[in-house]
């Protein structure tokens, strides 16, 4: 047994590892290389590396790819200074090579080639890894909180009934949800929104709009650490998906410049049947409260357009949730919290220490690629 490298080539003993263990993976083959080819050869961030970054780390036995680490390179930015992110994607490890994990975590965590390392979608035994090789919980708590809205009551019904083992010749009960007068009372605050400085943007015209947002939003939230959010990454992050097609930029304008957006990404629970839609992206210039409101019930109306159930967000500055929380969200907590990290140097560290040099949502590692 050996722990090396992860290459492009590797792409489909990763999938087949990853769909052995009930991971998500690409439909076709055709699909996963595209896939693979578009995370680790096509990502705008490699330019910003000395040589080519590690793709991710593997564990082979016998000849046969039987664990597996991946890496997504990515660049934010804090106080105007560049951050080579190393972000985590699709830990597999087959369970009787999961007492090689340590061989893993050091090769992912102990390395001079980047500033930072992120874990965005820990699960119980993957955060308990995090701390054991140095890392820390994201200082802003209010991340592990989900604000979400029932768009369909009869569908997020019949969900949650699945979800507690009602059988299914009852799960007709939640069909009844409709029947009420029950969307109102839900979203009466988004359904009241004025949207007519909300336009659509198709993923593929993202253009010099957002680059000079960019621009701005780097000023606007100096102090905090960035994502790169120009659009060729934005295209080629939110591209990825198998969802893309149901992936929505809405813009808010003022005069004809853009001063905020929402991303909504597809992010369905085929389990229990649950329709989801979730806001993978919120940004808005100078905490702009009426731009916020209007983007979340934008985002609200596409959620019904597509027929999902409920509509999602987690992450963003307390003071923007704040202004969220007007619109009368469900919260709900996570399990586990997912979102850890690890600066290479005391000086990030300790910036990172703190809450207020966060600007956190589904965007950053690798939670909303699907």
């Amino acid at each position: 047994m050996r722990v090396e490298p992860v290459l492009f080539e590797d792409f489909q003993a990763i999938t087949d590892l990853m769909q052995r263990l009930g991971m998500a993976v690409p439909e076709s083959k055709a699909r996963s290389k595209q896939f693979w080819a578009g995370l680790w050869l096509e990502n705008p961030a490699l330019g910003h590396f000395e040589g080519l970054p590690e793709l991710g780390w593997k564990i082979i036995s016998n000849n046969r790819l039987v664990g597996f680490f991946g890496n997504i390179p990515q660049i934010s930015w804090i106080r105007s200074q560049k951050v080579l992110v190393s972000t985590a994607r699709a830990w597999a490890v087959e369970r009787e090579f999961r007492w090689a994990v340590p061989q893993l975590c050091e090769a992912f965590f102990n390395r001079n080639t980047i500033d930072l390392v992120i874990i965005s979608s820990a699960n119980k035994p993957a955060s308990k890894r995090c701390l054991e090789f140095g890392g820390s919980q994201m200082p802003e708590s209010s991340y592990q909180e989900v604000f979400y809205w029932i768009v369909s009551p009869s569908g997020f019904s019949q969900s949650l009934l699945r979800k507690i083992g009602v059988p299914n010749k009852l799960l007709r009960i939640g069909k009844f949800a409709d029947l009420l007068p029950l969307r109102p009372l839900f979203a009466a605050a988004l359904e009241n929104q004025d949207r007519q400085s909300i336009e659509e943007i198709p993923l593929k015209s993202l253009g010099r709009q957002f680059d000079n947002f960019w621009s701005r939003m780097q000023v606007d939230y100096a102090d905090r650490l960035l994502a790169t959010r120009d659009s060729k990454t934005l295209r080629w992050y939110f591209g990825l998906s198998g969802n893309a097609k149901e992936t929505k930029f809405f813009g808010h304008f003022e005069n004809g410049i853009l001063k905020g957006y929402i991303v909504v990404v597809r992010d369905d629970v085929s389990l229990v049947n649950l329709r989801r839609l979730r806001i993978a992206d919120l940004v808005v210039l100078d905490e702009n409260q009426s731009a916020v409101k209007k983007l979340i019930a934008a985002a609200y109306s596409e959620a019904k357009a597509q027929g999902c159930h409920i509509l999602e967000l987690t992450g963003l500055p307390p003071a923007i949730r704040e202004i969220i929380s007007t619109l009368k969200p469900f919260r709900r907590k996570m399990q586990t919290f997912p979102f850890y990290f690890r600066a290479l140097s005391a000086d990030l560290a300790n910036q990172l220490s703190q809450a207020n040099s966060w600007y956190v949502t589904a965007y950053d590692g690798d939670s909303a690629i699907y």
